[in-house]
């Protein structure tokens, strides 16, 4: 998984900010509840996990430096970058198995109105 959440996300908001928030949706495309097409919502989901993931990286990263820091340990730059794809890779794989909930919070919050999406990576 790429972690582009700023492309991703402004993709996500543009087509949910294009739709009406409420009204009748077409006959000819199937919609979720929210009135997205599924595309939409596959897109909007993905766009939230990634925000998660990025969110909980920045959490590792930071939580590794306090702890350094407390520590009085000198680190390698060769070890910070190992450690920061390790970070990356163990927050992609949190939020893709269901994270700290923030992706379906924002999901539910973007998508509409009783908008919900199944745990994990299926859509």
């Amino acid at each position: 998984m790429s972690l582009d959440p700023l492309g991703a996300a402004r993709s996500a908001l543009a087509a949910a900010a294009s739709r009406p928030a409420v009204g009748p949706t077409s006959a000819a495309a199937p919609r979720s509840a929210a009135g997205m097409e599924p595309a939409e919502a596959a897109g909007l989901k993905d766009a939230c996990q990634q925000f998660e993931a990025l969110f909980l990286q920045q959490l590792l990263k930071e939580a590794r430096a306090g702890a350094a820091a407390l520590s009085g340990e000198k680190r390698s730059f060769d070890r910070e970058v190992y450690e920061g794809w390790q970070d990356e890779q163990f927050a992609s794989a949190m939020s893709g198995s269901g994270g700290i909930g923030l992706a379906e919070m924002l999901y539910r919050q973007l998508g509409g109105v009783n908008a919900s999406p199944p745990r994990g990576r299926d859509v």
